[in-house]
């Protein structure tokens, strides 16, 4: 466990000649990722913390590329980076957690041999969609629709406070399948970022966590 926080604490140490406290206070004053952040650096960033960090879980999880490593371990590097830097973190829960283990319960062998290889490496980042205008935390009133049509799904609705929106390749979004009542309806779609009828709209000025892209998103016969 040692090591864990180790490495961590030494992932957030370091950029541009920036540490620590100071890192901290730079991430959140800019209102967008800074250029030590863009997409090439901050996956070395998350890398270097080496295979001490849990990849995507589950059974089979060696198979796409993860490391093997309990969720635990995955806690405490998620709490001693959060320490430093919560946008630091938030990235590295991207690849450990939320839209990974979507994909790992529910996706089909076809979507974690495509997806889950690609995101233990944090060559491509995920986001989770699940708040709307109308629904928050309720999950059970999401109006986001999707529908099957052969192999292929078509999405109507939009995503708001989407984290990584317009920056990330992956979405992974909850949407209203059927018409049962509540969370019975619900489905779980996984949408590429230039999938054609996808939209993004203006970045959210946000209170705390600036640095974390967020975004409404637009499914426009997606």
């Amino acid at each position: 466990m040692r090591s864990v926080k180790y490495e961590c604490m030494r992932m957030t140490s370091h950029s541009d000649g920036v540490s620590g406290p100071g890192l901290s206070r730079m991430f959140d004053g800019t209102p967008c990722m800074p250029t030590s952040c863009t997409k090439p650096a901050r996956r070395r960033s998350v890398r270097s913390s080496g295979e001490s960090l849990p990849r995507p879980k589950g059974p089979g999880d060696h198979v796409y590329g993860g490391g093997g490593q309990p969720f635990l371990n995955f806690i405490i590097a998620y709490e001693q980076i959060a320490r430093v830097n919560y946008t630091a973190a938030f990235l590295l829960s991207s690849s450990n957690s939320g839209p990974i283990d979507s994909i790992v319960q529910l996706g089909s062998e076809s979507i974690k041999k495509k997806y889950l290889t690609k995101l233990a490496t944090n060559e491509w980042l995920a986001a989770i969609a699940i708040t709307e205008p109308d629904a928050g935390s309720d999950m059970g009133a999401i109006r986001t629709r999707a529908v099957v049509e052969g192999n292929k799904v078509r999405i109507n609705g939009n995503k708001i406070y989407v984290g990584g929106g317009g920056d990330f390749e992956v979405y992974v979004v909850f949407v209203r399948m059927s018409d049962a009542p509540g969370i019975d309806g619900l489905g779980t779609v996984v949408v590429d970022v230039d999938a054609p009828g996808l939209k993004f709209g203006p970045k959210f000025r946000m209170l705390g966590s600036r640095p974390v892209p967020r975004s409404e998103i637009i499914f426009d016969n997606c």
